[in-house]
């Protein structure tokens, strides 16, 4: 059977790889169709994985390049659908109007070829449980469910593009810089006048033109559809992803190969690894091999003791120009890292347990006294040491600007003590509650503390301590102590002091004032019912002092009532 193709070439091409014979007069018709758009080679390359033994519906994944995230889709009316229907073209906008969220508007990159599909809606590939980082401007693979159905109406988008190391960023990447001079290095760049300029978002590759020195872009190698130069700086600056994606510097983190990460755009980052208090590990130099590893930092659980694995938290890294790495501007003035080899440093994006932002550490075991570098600090506590042992113990250590705990009922502090080991030998809680300590804010606003049986509760300072013994509590003001003892508390309901002989006694006011009062009455009866003519002068002398006397008694009772 004769195959009614248009051109010899492509009657060559379809026997050469054994289809012909097998289409129907029905396909012939669709084939020359499909010539005529020129698609005919996804076709032909069906075909041929049939024809060897594959699936000819297996998926097949494309490049696209994202005009716009769709973040929320409550937000989309008639005129947004119109919009994008006829303004922008997508081509299955009947979809407009049952779009999940994270979907992304999409076209698929030019790579040379001189006709542009329209662009279109394309769903998130995983589920809103993981949901990926898209933003307009950058390149994401895009996968169909077979070769033949790619002109579909649906498609779903799974990931960013990884770029070369010289272009990949975590926070944005523009990768149509794979292919300019000035972004990878080489010594014949550095001759041709090709240097290093600001990063910038040209819409295909750059060239420099050899009589001016100025940089242009290579029409011909646009990867969005049209002549706009600044095709992607728009997307960046005008769209509403756009808008609110923050184009800033973050440092690249360097994983161990058991490490988990996730790592967000704006310099957060969750590893799931084991213990790490800075560099990846300690290298050495090999005559054959070049830089290999040694050991881990000296501050790591070392690698062959089990028992350390943790969870890192971490938002805001590299705020030291060790672990930082260099910043530039790019075109939009926006920050973002040199992506040059030389300028790498080697400690960038490590983790800085003294000065990243902000941080909580699960640890099963560490050094976390060390590590936050506060064990000279609990070596010196007046109250004694509560520095970790030499092995490490497990830890959760958090650390911010600011700290903030809000509970809508009770907050307690809870310390169990050590008891025995566990079976692992691990110490585990103490089973006697009489050795437990804690602190307790009540959802009512009362605050309690209470210490383990037979314990101090103690407050200190420079100047003053408050320390409540088993049996006697002492407030020490300067030099001076003031003490509270048991016989005194017991009598506590009939004494107008607190203390004894061994300190000086603490003035009950309530009890104060009601004796005073009871003196001052008592003065003034006397002195109501005094006859100074029948007085020896002595006696008259000393009653003329009572009016002195009792106005001192009623000075005294207002302080008193002043200061309680």
């Amino acid at each position: 059977m004769l195959c009614s193709l248009r051109s010899t070439r492509e009657v060559v091409e379809a026997y050469v790889i054994g289809i012909c014979n097998e289409m129907t007069i029905t396909e012939y018709d669709k084939f020359d169709k499909y010539a005529a758009e020129g698609t005919h080679e996804n076709v032909l390359k069906s075909r041929a994985a049939y024809g060897h033994g594959a699936r000819a519906d297996m998926p097949s994944f494309y490049r696209y390049v994202v005009l716009e995230t769709i973040f929320d889709p409550t937000i989309v009316d008639d005129n947004k659908a119109s919009y994008w229907e006829h303004t922008l073209g997508v081509s299955n906008s009947h979809l407009a109007k049952q779009l999940p969220r994270n979907t992304i508007i999409a076209q698929r990159i030019m790579d040379g070829r001189s006709t542009a599909e329209p662009p279109m809606f394309l769903f998130p590939f995983f589920p809103p449980t993981l949901s990926m980082p898209c933003q307009p401007g950058e390149h994401v693979w895009v996968m169909f469910e077979s070769v033949g159905n790619k002109q579909t109406d649906l498609g779903y988008w799974m990931c960013r593009i990884v770029s070369s190391g010289y272009v990949e960023d975590v926070n944005h990447t523009h990768a149509p810089r794979e292919r300019d001079p000035a972004s990878n290095q080489g010594t014949k760049s550095m001759f041709d006048g090709k240097g290093q300029t600001s990063p910038d978002f040209r819409n295909g590759n750059a060239d420099v033109d050899a009589q001016t020195g100025e940089r242009y872009t290579l029409a011909e190698t646009a990867t969005i559809s049209g002549t706009d130069e600044k095709a992607y700086e728009k997307l960046l600056t005008e769209t509403d992803g756009g808008k609110l994606a923050h184009v800033e510097a973050v440092p690249r983190y360097r994983k161990r190969p058991g490490e988990l990460v996730l790592e967000g755009t704006n310099n957060t980052l969750i590893a799931l690894g084991r213990d790490r208090t800075g560099s990846v590990a300690k290298f050495k130099s090999d005559t054959v091999q070049g830089k290999t590893v040694d050991a881990l930092p000296d501050d790591d659980v070392p690698i062959e003791k089990d028992g350390a694995g943790s969870i890192d938290i971490v938002a805001g890294r590299g705020q030291t120009a060790k672990t930082s790495g260099k910043v530039v501007k790019n075109s939009l003035g926006f920050t973002e890292l040199d992506k040059l080899s030389k300028n790498i440093t080697a400690a960038e994006g490590d983790p800085d347990m003294l000065t990243d932002r902000s941080r909580v550490l699960l640890s099963q075991k560490t050094h976390v006294d060390k590590n936050f570098g506060i064990s000279d600090y609990n070596s010196g506590l007046k109250g004694g040491s509560v520095n970790g042992n030499s092995a490490g113990e497990s830890s959760v250590a958090i650390k911010s600007d600011k700290i903030r705990l809000i509970a809508r009922g009770d907050v307690q502090l809870l310390v169990t003590s050590y008891g025995a080991t566990d079976d692992a030998g691990l110490p585990k809680d103490n089973g006697s509650t009489s050795k437990w300590a804690t602190v307790i804010v009540k959802d009512d606003g009362d605050v309690y503390v209470q210490p383990a049986a037979s314990q101090k509760f103690q407050i200190e300072t420079d100047n003053v301590s408050f320390k409540v013994e088993p049996s006697d509590a002492v407030i020490k003001i300067g030099t001076s102590s003031f003490k509270i003892d048991s016989s005194t508390i017991q009598g506590f309901a009939n004494s107008v002091v607190l203390g004894n002989s061994g300190a000086t006694p603490i003035v009950k006011f309530p009890e104060l004032q009601s004796l005073l009062t009871q003196l001052l009455t008592l003065l003034q009866t006397f002195s109501s019912g005094l006859n100074i003519q029948t007085l020896t002068p002595q006696a008259a002398a000393l009653a003329s002092g009572l009016p002195a006397v009792m106005q001192m008694i009623s000075s005294i009772q207002t302080k008193i009532v002043t200061a309680s």
